[in-house]
């Protein structure tokens, strides 16, 4: 029997970069301790702890054969509408999306703006949905743009990574096109 040999491609001349997602000290710490990039995750613990483990990480950065200096990602969750109401209903859906895979029943399907409109919340479920409402950013796109300039400058972000995690591939292709617009990068 011939053995097979298995190659990995594409075939790169440079090393793919390493980052380390946390969501506060401890990930922080080990990043800064091994020389490696940061993406902080925001969407899971938009908390002032995590400005406080980024200014850590940053102060005990040790330059490793990966980075000379300190690079820090920030993860958002991006809901952005044409209009305000139009993300609104976006957040809907993905209010009751975080309800479901927060609880016992992990749903079948991404929950869509309808289902949304038609589910009544308990009042458990609505005191859940606005706190989670603090782990996204929502609203137009020059709304979404200060909010996310804003964290950037919270948080002493080298850059921003949006998880625009809507109902639908349009929602979400909508999402990154009209960030791109507000921030010229077209």
């Amino acid at each position: 029997m011939t053995p097979i040999m298995n190659k990995a491609t594409p075939f790169t001349e440079t090393a793919p970069e390493l980052w380390l997602l946390g969501t506060g000290e401890g990930s922080a710490k080990l990043a800064a301790e091994r020389g490696m990039a940061y993406a902080y995750a925001h969407f899971a613990r938009p908390e002032k702890a995590g400005i406080d483990a980024i200014a850590r990480y940053r102060e005990t950065f040790i330059p490793s054969g990966l980075r000379e200096q300190p690079h820090v990602a920030i993860a958002v969750f991006a809901i952005v509408g044409e209009t305000e109401e139009r993300a609104e209903q976006l957040a809907k859906a993905f209010d009751l999306w975080l309800l479901f895979v927060e609880s016992d029943f992990q749903p079948p399907y991404y929950p869509s703006v309808e289902t949304a409109e038609k589910r009544r919340l308990s009042a458990a479920e609505q005191e859940r949905v606005e706190r989670n409402r603090g782990r996204m950013l929502v609203g137009t796109a020059e709304q979404v743009k200060q909010q996310i300039e804003t964290v950037a400058e919270q948080f002493g972000a080298d850059e921003i990574t949006i998880i625009p995690n809507i109902a639908s591939h349009q929602a979400r292709m909508d999402t990154v096109r009209l960030l791109a617009e507000a921030f010229n990068m077209q």
